[in-house]
């Protein structure tokens, strides 16, 4: 009788050790797991845990930004057998000053035993609240290229890039700038910038960054500098700039004429407008200005009609002062042939927006309204000379 109980009684265990499935507290698991601390990195983080057994099928961590560990990520642990511990890397980019917590587990592939939730909290970094364009004359490019300056113009070893994350439909830094101690500074300044081509066109980034200055038709050559940031104010609100000028030419036919060539390219020219040279963004100041070629100082080579309508066509232009500028047209008919028209004395400043009006007749070209307004379509008035 007594061996028929003690039966019963280990085969009431084992069914009570076979049907326990509780995740929060499951006893029927030999082996105990202890999470361990953690290494944070700029963006990174390494988790560590302990355990009494290598039996179990597999360990792993729970990774989550709640505390119940609510849709946590899984990262399975790697044994090290140097450190005696678990370790296993979160391959996933951390958010700045954002708690997230963690678990050491282990399971025989039915059921999990889990150790210590532990937390920690990101550091602080720099982010952006808005980059904006003083005027629509250019669009907005896709991603911007950054550095960091701190008081007395102090160039800092922080640039990268920004770009516009579709999905949380806002600015953001690549994750080099996570590592800049901003809760330790007083000052510091964000550089946007934007130039044409590749990033030859801008230098000495580490030290004093310089703009390589070239008119074109999209050589916007944008930047812009952040208010003062600090620990208290971190997210930079950069309105972009350009160091150049922009020349707007609306073209159009005489009516009463009987121009209907088609203009293959044309291109702004004249003694004295400077064909290259470089801007400092951190003074706002050119340098290095020259001439080179035969001061083609900005060209387009998008063919049009005036005779269908007209036109309007930008260029950007480094800024200069010249007795007389001109516009040249070559059009393609039987064979190549250039007119031009003259703009007479110029003076284009950075920052400016010109508007050329241009009407093209049979044996000449019609120099029309002159607008000149600011860049900053919100702080600038409008000025207006005809002809």
């Amino acid at each position: 009788m007594k061996k028929i109980r003690y039966t019963l009684l280990a085969l009431l265990a084992c069914l009570t050790w076979g049907s326990c499935e509780d995740v929060e507290d499951p006893n029927y698991f030999a082996p105990t797991v202890t999470t361990g601390d953690c290494e944070v990195f700029t963006n990174k983080c390494t988790l560590y845990g302990t355990s009494t057994s290598n039996q179990a099928q597999s360990f792993y961590f729970l990774f989550s930004a709640t505390d119940s560990l609510g849709n946590a990520a899984k990262f399975t642990a790697e044994y090290d057998a140097t450190e005696n511990r678990y370790e296993a890397g979160v391959g996933m980019d951390l958010m700045p000053n954002t708690t997230y917590y963690y678990a050491f587990c282990a399971t025989d592939g039915r059921s999990e035993v889990r150790g210590e939730v532990k937390s920690f909290t990101t550091s602080s970094t720099l982010g952006i609240e808005s980059i904006t364009l003083g005027s629509t004359l250019a669009e907005m490019p896709s991603y911007f290229g950054y550095f960091l300056v701190e008081a007395n113009n102090k160039v800092v070893p922080y640039n990268g890039t920004i770009t516009y994350d579709e999905t949380q439909e806002r600015w953001m830094f690549d994750s080099g700038v996570n590592g800049y101690p901003i809760d330790n500074k007083d000052e510091v300044y964000v550089y946007a910038y934007n130039v044409p081509y590749n990033s030859s066109y801008i230098t000495n980034l580490t030290s004093n960054p310089t703009f390589k200055l070239q008119g074109g038709d999209t050589n916007y050559y944008l930047y812009g500098k952040s208010e003062k940031l600090s620990s208290a104010h971190k997210n930079a609100n950069i309105e972009m700039k350009t160091a150049m000028a922009c020349i707007t030419l609306t073209i159009s036919a005489n009516p009463n004429s009987n121009f209907d060539s088609q203009i293959e390219r044309l291109w702004i020219s004249g003694e004295g407008l400077y064909t290259s040279g470089e801007f400092v963004l951190l003074t706002e100041e050119y340098q290095n200005m020259g001439f080179t070629g035969s001061n083609e100082i900005a060209k387009t080579y998008h063919p049009f009609k005036p005779s269908e309508g007209t036109t309007s066509i930008n260029l950007y232009v480094i800024p200069s002062t010249a007795e007389n500028a001109y516009v040249v047209f070559e059009r393609l008919d039987d064979y190549p042939y250039q007119f031009s028209a003259s703009l007479n004395g110029v003076t284009w400043e950075r920052g400016k927006h010109y508007t050329y009006e241009l009407i093209l007749g049979d044996s000449e070209v019609t120099v029309g309204k002159v607008t000149v307004e600011e860049w900053d379509e919100e702080n600038g008035g409008t000025i207006i000379v005809t002809k």
